[in-house]
Order: structure tokens, then sequence, then C-alpha cells
């Protein structure tokens, strides 16, 4: 599994860092670990024009390739919806994956 975290137009925190890897595992749990290459991509942007964050966090893998993103002023807050976007994003393609495939076995 490879995972990346970019930042765009600030710098990076070990405290952030920290934050961010402790978000990413809520990811990562629900994720096959056998089910290779997984491509984890989190972009921590500033705005330099206005007080907003943008946070993108996009996920490739055999099965499905997601992104989730959201802006807005507090960049922990942004980091925590999105994971939260993405968490949800996961549950929903499985569920799509298991229909087609029960679909598949029905025949």
């Amino acid at each position: 599994m490879q995972k990346r975290i970019v930042y765009k137009g600030m710098e990076s925190t070990p405290v952030l860092e920290e934050f961010a890897n402790k978000h990413l595992e809520k990811v990562e749990k629900l994720l096959d670990p056998q089910r290779t290459p997984i491509v984890i991509d989190l972009v921590l942007e500033n705005a330099a024009v206005h007080s907003h964050h943008k946070v993108t966090l996009s996920l490739k893998t055999p099965e499905y390739n997601l992104i989730a993103s959201h802006e807005g002023p507090e960049m922990y807050q942004e980091i925590d919806r999105v994971t939260d976007k993405m968490v949800r994003e996961i549950r929903r393609a499985k569920e799509r994956l298991d229909s087609i495939h029960k679909g598949k076995n029905d025949n």
C-alpha cells in the first residue's frame, strides 16, 4: 500500500502529519490488503487568496478509483470531513461490487 501526503501552499508540520495519518487509518482499515496495488493520496492545499483550505483524498485500488474533497476554513476539520466522506464512498463502492458479484452468481 502506497500512502502519500502532499502539501500545497503550506509547510508540513509533525502535528498535522500525525493527525492526517491517524485519520487515514480509518480508510486503510476498510481496504483489503491482499488486493494490490493500493494508492492513497491526501492533498492538503492552503489557498493564497482566501482563508479556505482544500483537502482532497484519492484512492486507487484494483476494484475502484474514488475521490473525496472538502473545502473550509479549518484544515483539521476538513481532513476529518474528507476521511469520513471517503469511508462512506468505500462502503458504497463495496456494496455495489457485492451486488454485482451476487448477481453473477445467481445465474
